[in-house]
């Protein structure tokens, strides 16, 4: 979970290629002075729903939680209140996952509350667990949403490998890698920094970390 300002964004834009792109549409627009809706920037890998929902109680409202997006919460008018709780530490299912809607609720207590202010922003990735819309009246917000890396993208890799090594090491039509220390790297690698949920901006450094010297800049990663 990540809460900062809308006028220093660029640190966090480096998380997914797409979040440049979405901060960049977020503020250049008047969503107050648009209609009620879903806005889509690329299809369904980045979209805007502009929402006026009625705010809820801290007892009312319950716990959800996504695993194919992110969630970018940002209010337009008012504060509002967010509850948050880590994903490992929810108990208390109230409805199961639903891979249509990308969603799960629980009806646990949050562990901490906190208010996200106009001109303030909130992703909130697959791992927490929030409760949003909590206060009183109304609130005009938007959540937009960014479509996470859901498996290897072996073409963009072959790339690349390719571009790395200027064409030296490819691999063949059944998708295996011609060396093992490939296979072996990709393997580590997304075991332990959770590749589902991240993009291949952190490929050079796991290049670096497995002692392969990068001999040029890297392009945006297909998603």
């Amino acid at each position: 979970m990540i809460l900062g300002d809308l006028s220093d964004t660029k640190r966090v834009e480096a998380l997914h290629p797409l979040l440049g792109k979405l901060f960049s549409y977020i503020k250049e627009h008047d969503f107050l002075s648009d209609s009620i809706g879903r806005i889509e920037l690329d299809g369904d890998r980045v979209f805007i729903n502009n929402d006026y929902p009625i705010l809820r109680s801290q007892s009312e409202q319950v716990i959800e939680v996504h695993r194919r997006y992110l969630d970018v919460h940002v209010p337009l008018d008012a504060p509002e209140i967010v509850g948050w709780k880590p994903l490992c530490d929810l108990k208390e299912v109230q409805q199961a996952y639903s891979e249509e809607k990308d969603c799960a609720f629980y009806s646990d207590r949050p562990s901490t509350y906190f208010t996200v202010y106009p001109g303030q922003f909130l992703i909130v990735f697959p791992e927490d667990g929030h409760a949003p819309i909590i206060g009183e009246g109304r609130l005009r917000k938007i959540c937009a949403k960014i479509k996470l890396w859901s498996g290897i993208d072996w073409e963009s890799i072959n790339i690349f490998i390719r571009i790395i090594y200027k064409g030296k090491y490819i691999y063949d039509n059944t998708l295996n890698f011609v060396t093992t220390r490939f296979r072996v790297l990709f393997v580590v690698y997304g075991y332990f920094y959770k590749l589902s949920f991240i993009t291949l901006q952190g490929f050079p450094t796991a290049m670096q970390l497995a002692g392969i010297d990068l001999v040029t800049t890297l392009p945006a990663p297909i998603v």
